[in-house]
């Protein structure tokens, strides 16, 4: 044999050697490229999870003096107290937050009230949580709302993402708020869940997911899967766009915190009319793992928290010891 065929063969073995070699690698590579193989398509709709990211920045953050003004103090005419103040949230921004205690007993003392965390939109009334702690009653529960100036109503690709990105760091507000509960000693901080309803159902989710000191979540007519749910919301922006609202969408879906709950208790509240497709209820449902509770009522999307109120009060009582 010549050297010149010796050198033909080795070269026609290498090039067997290494296509084998990048067959075999397929499946790692693949692996490797996404942190996780999925088997839907590229484009599907699974959730991102970012709770290590979020995780990270609580820690951090927590244990801080966020509260911008002094409480503004007022007693309504039937014996409620409300207590409006600013406070800094993530990134500086100010967020203006408002705490409703039930009429003063003779047994209030420091840590005498529970606190529930109501995630507001920017759809709802501003006595919202004035609403929600008369349902609560009689149980002696304060309620916390505030707003993530949500915008996603704006025709903006840009507004849109960024409204996005602020309802996935809710969970750091939310932490910035609780923390701003030390000028209100009748509060117990250590006696905290978080509700909410609609879009603030996915950032109640995300809020419990990533704070080990909430004891609770109740969602109110939420959904998994969201950005299949959404999926109109960005459908008329331009392929660039729409593919990075919908990146930012998979960041706030629910189904990617739930699972960190834990043994700590959930409340789903779904409407038997929901405009929800049911897949994607029964989806966020699912995505809790344990000691979770469900209760389906004969509504349409909206109702009035009345109409959930029995059900929360039960559980708190319940699951809580309330």
């Amino acid at each position: 044999m010549s050297i010149i065929d010796l050198r033909r063969r080795c070269r026609r073995c290498i090039a067997v050697s290494v296509a084998f070699a990048m067959v075999a690698a397929a499946p790692l590579i693949l692996a490797s490229g996404c942190g996780r193989v999925s088997p839907r398509a590229a484009d599907d709709d699974e959730p991102t999870d970012d709770r290590p990211e979020l995780v990270r920045r609580y820690d951090i953050l927590r244990n801080r003096n966020p509260i911008e003004s002094e409480p503004v103090r007022e007693t309504l005419s039937d014996g409620w107290r409300r207590a409006r103040f600013t406070f800094r949230g993530q990134n500086r921004r100010v967020l203006t937050a408002e705490l409703v205690t039930p009429p003063a007993t003779a047994g209030d003392g420091p840590g005498a009230m529970a606190v529930a965390v109501y995630l507001l939109r920017a759809v709802e009334t501003p006595d919202v949580a004035l609403e929600v702690a008369r349902g609560l009653q009689p149980l002696r529960v304060a309620v916390l709302s505030f707003s993530p100036e949500s915008s996603a109503g704006s025709a903006s690709a840009n507004e849109k993402r960024e409204t996005l990105e602020r309802d996935r760091l809710a969970a750091l507000d939310a932490r910035f708020a609780l923390d701003a509960l030390a000028a209100f000693p009748e509060i117990d901080r250590g006696r905290i869940v978080v509700i909410g309803a609609s879009q603030g159902a996915a950032p109640a989710c995300i809020v419990g997911g990533v704070d080990p000191h909430v004891n609770g979540v109740v969602s109110i007519v939420g959904g998994g899967d969201i950005a299949a749910t959404m999926r109109e919301r960005f459908a008329a922006d331009p392929g660039e766009r729409a593919a990075e609202i919908k990146s930012a969408l998979k960041r706030i879906d629910p189904r990617a915190y739930l699972p960190f709950l834990g043994p700590r208790p959930i409340l789903f509240v779904q409407a038997e009319r929901d405009t929800t497709p049911r897949p994607h209820v029964e989806s966020l449902i699912a995505a809790a793992t344990s000691n979770k509770h469900v209760v389906w009522l004969d509504e349409e999307h909206r109702f009035p928290f009345d109409r959930a109120a029995p059900a929360v009060r039960e559980w708190l009582r319940t699951q809580l010891g309330w």
